[in-house]
């Protein structure tokens, strides 16, 4: 009898983590802990200003790196065209947006929805 390997309940999704500060980086955490591949998106050149929260140690923000274990992470300028397609691109392999940004934020970056 061979035991096959538990599944986790998100396993196989694909989440675009465009989310920062507390609720949308607590609830893509989250969703990488059941199973889901998430990628963390920051936008260049400055990426994701939770980076800089306080408590720095090895000059790399705990709040920062507490949220966002377990995710990939890509840091894109979508208002180059080369960000803009790389954004499109993984928008296209994923099943959620992990993001509560309006459509108009995304397409002020590129983004086509």
């Amino acid at each position: 009898m061979s035991q096959a390997k538990p599944r986790h309940l998100l396993d196989g999704y694909k989440v675009l983590d465009f989310t920062h500060f507390v609720a949308g980086p607590t609830a893509t955490r989250m969703m990488a802990g059941m199973g889901a591949e998430v990628v963390k998106v920051e936008l260049a050149p400055h990426g994701d200003q939770a980076r800089t929260v306080a408590f720095l140690r090895d000059k790399r923000s705990a709040y920062f790196i507490q949220q966002n274990r377990g995710k990939k992470g890509i840091c894109v300028d979508m208002k180059k065209p080369a960000g803009a397609g790389t954004n499109q691109r993984a928008a296209s392999q994923v099943r959620r947006d992990g993001g509560k940004l309006r459509p108009r934020h995304y397409r002020q970056h590129g983004a086509r929805l």
